[in-house]
């Protein structure tokens, strides 16, 4: 069978069965993670380096660019709530003030007035 065939392949455990109640119990052990890597299986905490550096560096461009696409939408609209801000960008409200905070935090924009009613308002560097 090729299910059992990729299990030996895995190097993962088989699982078992057991009769319950007129029934039947299927108990499947499983690793943390387990990454296929050029045919060779990987588990987690054995992250390879390079594999390491790509989710960092990946996850790095997404954050630049979602940041830039806020700060051209607060430029557009400068009274945008957070909420239009997440459905614009496809993200959630807690990411949206994730990237606000760091923006905030960097000297980039400030918040005029109240939560509502107020105003973004980016901060050119000269």
């Amino acid at each position: 069978m090729k299910e059992t065939q990729n299990i030996e392949f895995m190097r993962l455990q088989f699982p078992t069965f057991e009769q319950v109640r007129g029934g039947l119990l299927a108990t499947i052990p499983r690793e943390r993670f387990v990454a296929i890597n050029n045919g060779t299986s990987q588990k987690s905490g054995q992250e390879t380096e390079s594999g390491t550096e790509t989710t960092q560096k990946t996850t790095e461009k997404t954050t630049e660019k979602t940041t830039e696409k806020i700060l051209r939408l607060i430029k557009e609209n400068p009274s945008i709530t957070n909420k239009e801000l997440a459905r614009l960008c496809d993200i959630t409200e807690d990411g949206v003030f994730y990237h606000i905070k760091k923006m905030k935090a960097a000297g980039v924009i400030r918040r005029i007035g109240p939560d509502k009613g107020g105003h973004w308002e980016v901060i050119e560097k000269p």
